[in-house]
């Protein structure tokens, strides 16, 4: 489906380099947008920076009810992957799907990828234009398939640093037509 996606953004193949404008490659491919956004979900690999609590507040976990009070000058962060990881949230989360991003924003603060708010990453845009450049720029200069050697590892959990990575390597296969 990528593949078909950058044929259709663009027919021409004289120019391997340029015949993508940055607005082409960021708002016309959503298909390769699902799945790069996909991968990120089921393989988080950076924890939110830690923020000081400047206000006290009142914290409840959401399956039991239990309070907390949160008090000033505290430390709080986030680990994305347990988000990324609920059911509750994202449903069958064990399961690469990049259609459960058809729908933009549809989970707000539940994905937090590039942060949220105010915090978001200032380089978001540019990560994507970067990643997504070089998978257009891969499919279109050669004539080969990839082919996945296995099904995608299950994430594994590093609990220490808050990040995901794949249970096993993921094994591809790229080999010309």
């Amino acid at each position: 489906a990528v593949l078909a996606e950058i044929e259709n953004v663009d027919k021409r193949k004289d120019d391997l380099f340029f015949s993508f404008s940055p607005n082409d490659i960021l708002d016309k491919m959503p298909i390769l947008e699902q799945c790069m956004q996909e991968v990120s979900r089921l393989y988080f690999t950076v924890m939110v920076p830690p923020r000081k609590v400047v206000t006290p507040f009142e914290a409840t976990d959401r399956k039991t009810g239990k309070k907390w009070l949160i008090p000033k000058d505290s430390y709080l962060c986030i680990a994305p992957i347990l988000n990324h990881q609920d059911p509750r949230i994202f449903e069958n989360p064990e399961v690469f799907d990049p259609l459960r991003f058809e729908k933009k924003n549809k989970y707000g603060m539940e994905y937090v990828q590039f942060g949220y708010g105010r915090h978001r990453c200032t380089g978001e845009m540019y990560a994507r234009l970067v990643i997504k450049t070089a998978i257009v720029v891969l499919f279109r200069r050669g004539n080969f398939n990839v082919k996945l050697e296995d099904k995608l590892p299950q994430a594994k959990f590093i609990k220490t640093i808050g990040t995901a990575s794949p249970a096993h390597p993921i094994l591809v296969q790229i080999y010309k037509k």
